[in-house]
């Protein structure tokens, strides 16, 4: 028993020899460095210290396999110091510091770029002409036609100020009238024309002449379209001896004579035109009249609105008993009103753009209530 308490007591001093000689290194290393003995973690605000740090003070009172791995790291440790004199370095996380520090307290390194500064100067330049709307040409203020109202000349503007020749300008003249007569409705204005014929009209003038497509918005191409629609809308003033005489349009821009022809997808995108409201014959009280209506916002001609109502006449006074009211003939011969509404709509194609064939209606009502006037007044 005496020789284990011997050997035991020789380990143990022995194991107090070692931790002074460490201890007595590990100060003489530090003394030779010119940095402070206690280190901080290097991302704790803080500046709290860390667990890990080497105090002077410490006491030496270790477990036996904390002296063994600081006898094993003794070498590491020289080395790691040895680092810290050559280059400030940042030391490496601790085990309670694992998480990724904020960038902005990283801070940043010389050789790095700023990004931002280089996305900037590596941007294109877009000043040059591709297409944009920044690099259309806006439209003058005023009008077209009204050089002393505020306006502006559309030949002077473009020969003069953008530099189009004379010939160009016929030309591209001449090419949009023919497109302006041969798809829109040269009796009506700008405003009431199809969005669908007259977005082609422009297509078609844009493709022809691609200088069109730098002005925004369109504005040349349409002024140019507004100068047909205005020239063809005046009636062509004449001294004549026979006085004035009914200025009729030609056949070929009559509705009658040219019923209103679509294709299969234009008939699916326009929407039907609905009544307006109020009563037929009643522009007074709420109502409308149905042939201003149709001439003056539909685009009819006189001669259609003749040719519709002379040929619903003849089928009122062939199926229909013109003494009874409209209300009379809904409930008790919905038959023969329908057959009306479908000879007409055949004949006349136009009237299919109209909501629930509220135009046949309204003419057979007009029909109904004139007739049976006249009846009474024969009694």
């Amino acid at each position: 028993m005496d020789q284990l308490h011997t050997q035991d007591d020789n380990s143990s001093g022995l194991l107090t020899h070692l931790i002074k000689m460490a201890s007595d290194y590990i100060s003489e290393l530090v003394q030779r460095t010119s940095k402070p003995n206690r280190r901080f973690s290097p991302y704790n605000i803080a500046n709290k210290p860390s667990r890990s740090r080497v105090s002077d003070h410490a006491s030496p009172a270790y477990s036996d396999s904390s002296i063994l791995t600081r006898r094993s790291s003794r070498s590491s440790s020289s080395s790691s110091f040895s680092r810290s004199e050559s280059s400030p370095t940042r030391p490496p996380f601790t085990q309670r510091s694992q998480q990724r520090p904020p960038r902005s307290l990283e801070g940043m390194h010389l050789h790095q770029r700023n990004f931002a500064s280089a996305t900037v100067a590596e941007e294109p330049n877009r000043n040059h002409y591709t297409g944009s709307l920044s690099d259309q040409i806006p439209k003058p203020p005023g009008e077209d036609g009204r050089p002393n109202g505020g306006g502006y000349n559309l030949e002077n503007v473009l020969k003069n100020v953008h530099g189009l020749s004379s010939e160009e300008y016929e030309r591209t003249k001449k090419s949009i009238k023919e497109l302006v007569l041969k798809h829109l409705d040269c009796q009506s204005s700008i405003t009431r024309q199809c969005p669908i014929k007259l977005s082609y009209v422009r297509d078609e003038a844009i493709a022809k002449f691609g200088f069109l497509e730098r002005y925004e918005n369109h504005w040349v191409t349409d002024d140019f379209i507004r100068k047909n629609l205005k020239y063809q809308n005046k009636t062509p003033v004449q001294p004549t001896d026979a006085g004035s005489r009914k200025t009729l349009a030609p056949k070929s821009r009559l509705l009658s004579s040219h019923p209103y022809r679509c294709s299969p997808t234009l008939q699916l995108v326009a929407p039907k035109i609905a009544k307006p409201c109020g009563e037929a014959g009643r522009p007074g009280r709420g109502g409308y009249n149905l042939k201003d209506i149709l001439e003056r916002m539909h685009n009819w001609s006189y001669k259609d609105y003749c040719a519709v109502q002379a040929f619903i006449k003849k089928l009122v006074l062939e199926r229909l008993d013109c003494r009874l009211p409209w209300t009379t003939h809904i409930q008790h011969s919905p038959v023969e009103v329908d057959s009306i509404r479908i000879e007409a709509t055949a004949k006349f194609e136009f009237l299919n753009a109209y909501d629930n064939n509220w135009v046949v209606d309204d003419f057979i009502r007009s029909l109904l209530k004139y007739q049976r006037g006249v009846l009474r007044k024969e009694a």
